[in-house]
């Protein structure tokens, strides 16, 4: 991915901090079975030019309330990015998030 497609700018402490209440980006959906690698790439690519990127991983609490909390998280996204793979098409996790 061209890193061109994509302006460096900076995002502030306080941007970064709101991201829970005032959303983020990106919200990158794919499954860890064969999507793992460039989801971690693709995010690496996002936030270095400034974008606040939600990935599972490095945003959800876990328990009981993940599929109403995964909900949120979407919502409040500007860009949902699916990477679509064999994996990621038979996930019942990426069809709740899409």
């Amino acid at each position: 991915m061209p890193a061109a497609c994509f302006p460096a700018r900076r995002i502030s402490a306080w941007a970064r901090a709101g991201a829970g209440v005032l959303g983020y980006d990106v919200f990158l959906s794919y499954s860890r079975n064969d999507g793992l690698i460039f989801a971690l790439e693709l995010e690496e690519i996002l936030t270095s030019r400034g974008l606040l990127v939600f990935r599972d991983e490095s945003g959800l609490s876990g328990g009981e309330h993940l599929v109403k909390e995964l909900g949120g998280k979407v919502r409040k996204c500007r860009l949902l990015v699916v990477i679509v793979t064999l994996a990621a098409a038979r996930s019942t996790w990426v069809d709740e998030e899409v």
